[in-house]
């Protein structure tokens, strides 16, 4: 055998290129930082309204200056999280239940002093910020008592009195007087400065 020597052989090369693994996972590492950013803005621009879980919605962009499969060593990419989600006031939402409930309330009766009970769920919602709610209240009502003239009958009077006035010409089981400061024996003599609440006892609405 007459072995001869090859030669014009090329030096192997490395090249190194971008992935689409690699933006993947720019996008997920900083997307995910950013979209507990968004959704802490979310919940801070609420305030004191609540965010609808159900309608949190975030949104993770990725714009890279260079395509997968480009020969660079590195690349910069811009990423983007868009949040948005439905908020309300509950307190709004109570009031609204709340006015619905007194509108219910027979002539010659209102709502007694107890604090009424308040139930929602939502029942839908849309991407425009619409919700629907499906919500009760109940409560307890009791006669209208004329307070202007109530307070003109039992003003000057002591806590005794005014209790055995109150139960004699009221339809009230039982009636207490609190007076501040509570060393004074006898109620204000001036009719404004005496306040009513009715109350019943030992019950919840609903």
């Amino acid at each position: 055998d007459n072995a001869k020597a090859t030669s014009g052989g090329a030096d192997p090369q490395t090249k190194t290129v971008v992935g689409q693994v690699d933006i993947d996972k720019t996008k997920n590492a900083v997307g995910a930082t950013l979209t507990q950013k968004v959704k802490d803005d979310i919940k801070a621009k609420a305030g004191k309204d609540s965010v609808l879980a159900d309608t949190e919605t975030t949104d993770v962009s990725i714009v890279a200056d260079h395509a997968p499969g480009d020969e660079v060593a590195t690349f910069n990419a811009t990423v983007t999280v868009k949040g948005k989600a439905t908020t309300v006031s509950e307190d709004k939402l109570k009031a609204v239940l709340k006015a619905a409930l007194e509108s219910q309330v027979i002539t010659g009766y209102h709502l007694t002093d107890d604090k009424a009970k308040v139930s929602y769920t939502l029942v839908q919602h849309d991407e425009n910020g619409g919700a629907a709610w499906n919500g009760s209240a109940a409560g307890f009502q009791a006669t209208t008592v004329n307070e202007g003239n109530l307070r003109g009958k039992v003003s000057g009077k002591s806590p005794k009195e005014a209790v055995a006035y109150v139960q004699g010409h009221l339809d009230a089981q039982s009636a207490s007087v609190s007076i501040n400061p509570p060393f004074i024996p006898w109620l204000p003599f001036i009719a404004s400065n005496i306040r009513f609440r009715t109350q019943v006892q030992n019950a919840s609405p609903g």
